[in-house]
């Protein structure tokens, strides 16, 4: 309720207020402006905002995101529900069950999931590889070790053992870090099929070998730069739209 003084014409917004804060003059009946329900006051109150991450109340009516965890909010029109389908309660759950997907919009990456399928491939073969060459010259069934060998095996099982299996499971989420690893375990595999294809005319195998070889190396080599480039495009875009909005 709103009280004008028809002295000074202070306006005063206290509901139990009997005169002017400014000159002391008393509210008459005819200074009283309209009053406001409880209810109705109430009513007029933004409904406040419950971050299904983390609890956090936003009382914010112009607020999209949480801001402790900067967590989305759902659209009030769809977290209301008022037609039908799922409670809000239920809504809030799946949210939280998807958080990572919300990282990856914020990140700007989306889940590349057919990568990340053969990522997941050739990261189980590089850890097999990679461990058992690294058993062979434990074991000694290799006659002569030479540091060549040693570095060839450790890489092999980082490069495309570790980091393919890693970023497998990362990429398939969406996240930088499963771009990143995923970018080095595809970069190896271009790298080796590249060197491999400068190797074949310097071959002396039988044919039945070396048509296998030159179909596993162009193989690698068709999967493995589309990847690549699909892979750094996104790392790059991401890291452009960094430095525009800094």
């Amino acid at each position: 309720m709103t009280n004008k003084c028809s002295q000074c014409g202070l306006t005063t917004h206290t509901v139990d207020a009997t005169k002017c804060l400014l000159c002391g003059t008393p509210f008459s009946s005819a200074d009283r402006g309209p009053q406001i329900g409880q209810s109705a006051a109430l009513a007029m109150r933004p409904t406040p905002r419950k971050c299904a991450k983390c609890g956090m109340t936003t009382h914010s009516e112009d607020a999209t995101n949480c801001l402790l965890c900067g967590e989305s909010f759902p659209d009030p029109l769809v977290a209301s529900n008022p037609i039908g389908g799922e409670p809000q309660a239920n809504q809030g759950a799946r949210q939280a069950g998807h958080s990572t997907l919300y990282v990856s919009r914020r990140e700007g990456l989306k889940p590349r999931r057919l990568i990340a399928v053969f990522t997941a491939l050739h990261g189980i073969v590089g850890l097999l590889g990679g461990a058992g060459l690294v058993a062979m010259i434990l074991l000694k069934i290799i006659p002569t070790v030479s540091v060549l060998m040693v570095t060839l095996a450790i890489v092999t099982f980082t490069a495309r053992g570790v980091c393919g299996a890693v970023g497998a499971i990362l990429l398939w989420q969406g996240t930088k870090r499963g771009y990143q690893f995923s970018l080095v375990c595809w970069g190896y595999v271009v790298v080796v099929g590249l060197i491999a294809v400068v190797q074949i005319p310097l071959l002396d195998l039988p044919d039945a070998i070396l048509a296998k070889h030159i179909g596993s190396t162009l193989g690698k080599l068709m999967f493995g730069i589309p990847f690549v480039y699909l892979l750094a495009s996104d790392l790059l875009r991401l890291n452009s739209t960094a430095i525009r909005s800094s």
